[in-house]
């Protein structure tokens, strides 16, 4: 699947991409880090070094299980009015 990118490094691990991700159909779409997989909500919180998890495995953070966490489709996007944030896709 396709991976839409907010940011093109993430500040905690310097390494990974940053892209939209859906948790729940009832939940906003939140920002993921590819590699270590720091959450932010928003993409105005990623220069910050604090996201909401640093966990090295996606588990429960801020009361979201991400078990069935997976990247959100164009279509997801679109739908919450963030495609103006995606830098690019891979």
């Amino acid at each position: 699947m396709e991976r839409y990118v907010a940011s093109t490094r993430c500040p905690v691990c310097k390494a990974g991409l940053i892209c939209w991700v859906f948790t729940a159909e009832h939940l906003p779409l939140v920002l993921m880090c590819d590699e270590c997989h720091s959450v932010w909500k928003t993409p105005e919180g990623i220069g910050s070094t604090d996201p909401l998890s640093f966990t090295g495995e996606v588990q429960p953070f801020d009361g979201i299980d991400t078990s069935g966490v997976r990247w959100a489709t164009s279509k997801e996007i679109t739908k919450a009015g963030l495609m103006a944030t995606v830098i690019g896709h891979e």
